[in-house]
């Protein structure tokens, strides 16, 4: 009898585990659709490629199928002709369902992984969408970088969303370049002083906007006006 009852258990600890490896191969990943994709093919899910999670291949339950099904086996099939290896009957399937339970603990640790941050490359992506819609060019390295850095001082801080400071970041490019469109000219002749600081702009670089009275200012003074808060001079992030 008990040579039998140790072959049960060892049956049933091998289709445990062989059931837990299978699972834990054909892990999906729910799409916003509400359908799954595999991770084998990760063209056909919606969300970006650090977001698809990557086939998790279990070791751990390999090895301890390997390991603990042929040594029940064999200590089934001894007891059997001897009444030795009765006693260590018992101590070998508690180590065998410890086994088990740890390799199914950490498979189930390594089948939940939070999604990825988006890359450089992914908001690489986002400002040439941009640039699309944006005539002229468009710093992509200079909102991949200028992206990051505040993103993660944010992140550090606790404070602020990381859509908050993209949306800031974008406005703040966006102001940059628009400015660096309109036309810029050293002015040498009598004009109005700049309404920014009341100097005169005789002598020096002054840049035109381009509304109806096509006012004229310094252009220092209009470009970090137009990009930092005109009472503290700081900027908008």
């Amino acid at each position: 009898m008990v040579g039998v009852s140790a072959l049960a258990t060892c049956i049933a600890i091998s289709v445990i585990v062989a059931v837990a490896h299978g699972a834990g191969d054909n892990l999906t990943t729910a799409s916003p659709t509400g359908r799954a994709s595999t991770p084998e093919d990760p063209s056909t899910s919606p969300l970006p490629m650090g977001q698809v999670r990557s086939r998790q291949r279990l070791p751990v339950l390999s090895y301890a199928t390997a390991v603990t099904a042929p040594i029940l086996i064999s200590l089934a099939a001894l007891s059997w002709s001897t009444s030795d290896f009765q006693k260590l009957l018992v101590p070998a399937q508690v180590l065998a369902v410890l086994l088990v339970r740890a390799a199914l603990c950490m498979a189930g640790r390594s089948a939940c992984r939070a999604p990825a941050c988006p890359t450089p490359m992914e908001l690489a992506e986002r400002a040439r969408q941009l640039e699309t819609a944006t005539p002229g060019t468009f710093p992509h390295h200079e909102i991949v970088r200028d992206y990051l850095y505040p993103r993660k001082l944010s992140r550090d801080a606790g404070s602020g969303s990381a859509r908050d400071i993209w949306a800031a970041c974008l406005a703040f490019h966006a102001k940059r370049h628009l400015l660096g469109v309109l036309p810029a000219a050293t002015v040498w002749k009598k004009a109005d002083p700049c309404l920014i600081c009341f100097d005169n702009m005789n002598g020096k670089l002054a840049r035109r906007l381009n509304c109806t009275r096509r006012h004229t200012f310094h252009k220092a003074c209009i470009d970090r006006w137009a990009i930092s808060c005109p009472i503290c001079k700081q900027p908008p992030m």
